[in-house]
């Protein structure tokens, strides 16, 4: 499992002189197959996500999200300043379940049609759960990036 996408560009923003980490980023392959080739050894430490955090991260997803989104809609409220029954959560994963390989061209095309209605002046939901946005990286070999993020807040400023 790679975690090049969005988890790479975040380090890359916090550092952004950084060649090696802009040189990752662009390389096609894995973020270990990048290391072993630069230092030329095996990647000797953990790698990926720990089977802990997954089942802790599915465990808060499930939580947060039972009974319509309630916690979620709860934590928001205050930032909407509208009543927690008020606001729309549409979770992806109800429309397309799977992994985000699996399903993230669906999501993406889902995503941008909710964002072309707010664009119009339409109906949308106030709260979007596994949407999928794409970064264009041009130029370079890979020219665009999947960014995947847990859920996607519409501001409640026109």
């Amino acid at each position: 499992m790679t975690v090049k996408g969005s988890t790479a560009l975040v380090r890359l923003a916090g550092n952004p002189s950084c060649e090696i980490l802009g040189a990752m980023v662009m390389q096609e392959g894995s973020e270990k197959r990048f290391y072993e080739r630069i230092v030329g050894e095996p990647y000797d430490r953990e790698f990926g996500e720990r089977q802990s955090s997954k089942r802790r991260g599915t465990q808060f997803e499930r939580n947060v999200f039972a009974g319509d989104a309630r916690l979620l809609r709860e934590a928001f409220s205050p930032f909407f300043g509208i009543d927690a029954d008020e606001i729309v959560v549409r979770n992806l994963f109800d429309d397309y379940p799977g992994t985000k390989d699996d399903s993230r061209v669906a999501r993406l095309r889902i995503t941008r049609g909710i964002l072309a209605d707010a664009v119009a002046g339409r109906p949308v939901p106030h709260i979007i759960v596994q949407p999928q946005l794409l970064l264009p990286t041009r130029p370079g070999p890979r020219p665009y990036f999947f960014i995947a993020p847990d859920v996607l807040v519409r501001s409640p400023v026109d």
